[in-house]
């Protein structure tokens, strides 16, 4: 399968870096990976976005104010490339070596998973929601983030970034 992150990502010494930032994250183990996809993709992503309106689930409560969308095969090609990236061998093998948690696996049932996006106002707060999938009889242990927001350019180099308060 075709690598979507950034290839940077892949060298040992870059992992083991982002491994330490991992294991050593406080409150929780976590970690922000900027520039995580390859160049392309991101751009190919961001430029193919759905338009807030044209997510049809919407979401408001005390934990989030958005609104987010599971049939990737409505928009762009990429959302289903990344996706089925996001499913493979070689990202659940990154993953692992990256957080230590073996035997790592999803579904294609959309359970937690899709675009999401907010206005104005908009946010997620820290919760708990879709952590089993009682059909697989699987327990999510990593959620995967990747934000598309774009924070300008630094040395005529467009940086991919998000921001985020643990």
């Amino acid at each position: 399968m075709k690598n979507l992150l950034n290839p940077s990502l892949l060298d040992e010494s870059k992992m083991k870096e982002i491994r330490a930032a991992f294991e050593n994250a406080q409150p929780c183990k976590h970690v922000a990976v900027p520039n995580f996809l390859n160049e392309e993709l991101a751009n190919t992503l961001y430029n193919n976005f759905p338009k807030l309106e044209a997510l049809n689930v919407k979401r408001k409560s005390i934990n989030e104010n958005k609104s987010e969308e599971y049939h990737l095969e409505r928009y762009h090609p990429a959302f289903n490339e990344l996706r089925d990236f996001m499913n493979s061998p070689e990202m659940y093998a990154w993953i692992s070596k990256v957080t230590g948690i073996e035997d790592l696996r999803s579904t294609y049932d959309s359970l937690g998973s899709g675009v999401h996006q907010g206005g104005p106002g908009s946010f997620v707060d820290v919760h708990v929601d879709i952590n089993m999938n009682p059909v697989a009889n699987l327990h999510r242990r990593i959620n995967v983030l990747i934000y598309l927001n774009k924070i300008g350019k630094m040395n005529t180099v467009e940086h991919w970034n998000f921001g985020i308060k643990m």
